[in-house]
């Protein structure tokens, strides 16, 4: 148990390697948290785009392949999300 807390009281681990560590703690937990954001943010804007077709689709109307990228286009320009992020719609 000395050997333990001499270690982690060396002055080359508290000024060397204990910010290290404490600095790729934190930048992992920031990436954790923003990649668990855009997938809410994609998942938002995925669903605005099935509510703005289904009607459309309930009517059997059919849509042309520019309209559906107009309206995709539109919700990327609103949402912020790249207009090549593609994830599945869920049921």
């Amino acid at each position: 148990m000395e050997k333990v807390v001499s270690f982690l009281t060396n002055n080359i681990i508290i000024i060397w390697v204990a910010p290290i560590v404490t600095g790729l703690i934190v930048a992992i937990i920031l990436k954790f948290l923003s990649i668990n954001k855009s997938k809410k943010e994609i998942k938002r804007a995925n669903l605005e785009y099935k509510n703005a077709i289904l009607p459309y689709i309930l009517q059997k109307i059919n849509l042309e392949e520019p309209v559906l990228h107009a309206i995709r286009d539109a919700i990327s320009k609103e949402t912020g999300i790249p207009k090549n992020t593609c994830i599945p719609i869920e049921s």
